[in-house]
């Protein structure tokens, strides 16, 4: 006996409803519309549970969103959901944009769901083919009568390698107020920067037709260009309904410009081997925006604290040399705050020493200022050509001779024989040395201390003469009591001298030492010394006679007699 076996199986497929919890949105909004999307199932022909369940899921979905009839454009189109069993839900998220034209409303947008089911199956686990099919479901979006913002201006300072301010002009051009309101900022161009304190900006309450300036720092990297770069705002807020917004986004330039610039003209070097002297100039500030706390600096600007040497050998290589023969005295000069095209005068000090030799220097000189954001900043060095010159006499030293009343008054050729000498000097004698000091410099010179030196047989005891003040070109007298030892040969003796002083930057100076010539005179012979010595002489033989008169008697009388 055959009998027959009935096989239960089960026939459905899936079947979705769509939800937009957050429907509302607001013209000229740029926003994540999100959706929920749930299977609900459909069975046709019931079966185990197991089975009802094979039928009924939804695998592989995916749900592409089209505007349809509503006022969007729609960026994310096509999204993947995945698998969803029957009642179970999936989301995802759409990024739309509403036209800033958009009427208030209530609009259907549809959303065409892509899927893979199996529409049979049965106890035994034989289940038909998988079929792939698609589906549409809508949800309903809501146009409100929210708030638009439209960009109105901008201006800004900002320049390249600095950062600047920087102000755009957002209006709410309505219908509705805003409250809360955060303008969120963006410069898409990797060399421009929002810095982060002004990346997000708290305005609060926004009234329709209200226009909120937007002030930021933006900052510019050495490699951007001088040109119109974009800034992106997007403006978050509450409705008037509490619900949050957040609008299309804006887009607008601001405008840069060329890096700030400093020049160094007018430069002048009073420099010379062996003295202090200084090195004058003019910087420029060539703009495009105002400095404030100019300094200049030479080479690093003595940043350790101690004296910096600057110059290089003469022929040396470009840039700052440490040369061990000039140093800058003051390595920073402050000039105040420049505004574009405004000039001030700066000084550097500078030591040159004896062992310098002249010629031309490069020194680097850099330029450290505060923009107008109060940011500090410090330009590129500047080469700026130095000349030191030759080693120069301060002084001319002469011996000096008093003139007579009768040498004033009469010029004759014998003048010259009488200066002659007065200008000797005579052996064990003290006589009144005149040297003529004559101030050669450009500075008038102060507190002047001139010290004589001697050497035997030449002597000074009162060797140090003070003159408070000698102007260029003048000429001063020094006196000194110059004694001549016995015995000393006539011959011409040096005596030296060297001066220190104060030059008009109140610096202490030495000077080189001069050489004064001083001639000793042979002693003159009268005759008067030999008659004095025959004189001796017959006394002394007319003593020893009258000592030896007996004897010399009798001597006389033995002499024979013709």
């Amino acid at each position: 006996m055959i009998s027959g076996i009935a096989f239960a199986q089960a026939e459905g497929s899936p079947a979705f409803e769509a939800y937009a919890p957050d429907n509302t949105v607001a013209p000229g909004e740029e926003t994540s519309l999100t959706v929920t999307f749930e299977n609900q199932g459909e069975i046709t022909t019931e079966g185990e549970e197991i089975e009802e369940a094979t039928v009924t899921e939804a695998r592989g979905v995916t749900a592409e969103l089209d505007s349809g009839g509503a006022p969007i454009s729609v960026q994310t189109d096509t999204a993947p959901i995945g698998t969803v069993q029957e009642g179970a839900t999936g989301t995802q998220s759409f990024d739309i944009t509403v036209n800033g034209d958009a009427n208030p409303g209530t609009y259907e947008v549809p959303i065409e769901l892509e899927y893979s089911y199996t529409p049979e199956a049965d106890e035994d686990g034989d289940d038909a083919d998988e079929v792939t099919t698609t589906e549409t479901v809508t949800v309903d979006l809501v146009v409100d009568e929210g708030s638009q913002f439209e960009i109105e201006g901008a201006t800004s300072d900002v320049v390249v390698g600095d950062s600047g301010d920087s102000t755009i002009d957002i209006t709410n051009t309505g219908p509705g107020d805003a409250s809360q309101a955060v303008v969120t900022l963006d410069a898409p161009d990797t060399n421009v920067d929002v810095t982060s304190q002004s990346q997000q900006i708290y305005v609060g309450d926004w009234a329709a037709g209200e226009t909120q300036a937007i002030n930021f720092v933006t900052e510019l990297s050495d490699d951007a260009l001088p040109q119109d770069t974009t800034l992106n705002a997007t403006v978050e807020y509450l409705d008037e309904s509490d619900n949050e917004r957040s609008s299309r986004e804006l887009r607008t330039a601001i405008a840069t410009g060329d890096q700030q610039a400093f020049s160094v003209d007018d430069v002048e070097s009073e420099l010379y081997v062996g003295e202090n002297g200084q090195v004058t100039g003019q910087v420029t500030n060539d703009g495009p925006n105002a400095a404030e706390n100019v300094v200049l600096l030479l080479g690093d600007g003595g940043g350790d604290g101690e004296a910096l040497d600057i110059l290089g050998d003469v022929g040396g290589g470009p840039g700052v040399g440490l040369g061990e023969n000039v140093d800058a005295r003051e390595s920073q000069f402050s000039v105040g705050s420049l505004d574009p095209g405004e000039s001030a005068e700066f000084e550097f000090p500078m030591a040159v020493s004896s062992e310098a030799e002249p010629g031309p220097r490069e020194v680097e000189v850099t330029t450290r200022y505060r923009n107008v954001a109060g940011d500090v900043q410090t330009t590129d060095p500047i080469d700026m050509s130095v000349e030191i010159d030759d080693e120069r006499e301060v002084f001319t030293v002469e011996r000096h001779v008093a003139e007579t009343d009768e040498d004033a008054e009469t010029e004759t050729e014998t003048e010259t024989d009488d200066e002659t000498a007065e200008d000797t000097f005579e052996p064990g004698a003290t006589d009144t040395l005149e040297i003529a000091v004559t101030n050669d410099y450009d500075q008038t010179l102060t507190n002047l201390r001139a010290q004589a030196f001697t050497n035997d047989p030449l002597s000074i005891d009162d060797d140090e003469v003070f003159i408070g003040e000698i102007e260029p070109g003048e000429t001063e007298v020094l006196e000194f009591d110059l004694e001549v030892g016995e015995g000393a040969d006539p011959q011409t003796y040096p005596v030296e001298m060297d001066f220190q002083y104060d030059d008009e930057d109140d610096s202490d100076q030495l000077s080189d030492t001069y050489r004064v010539p001083v001639t000793v005179a042979e002693t003159e012979d009268d005759g008067l010394g030999w008659l004095l010595v025959i004189i001796a002489v017959i006394a002394l033989l007319a003593a020893i006679v009258w000592w030896f008169r007996d004897d010399v008697r009798e001597w006389y009388h033995s002499l024979d007699r013709p």
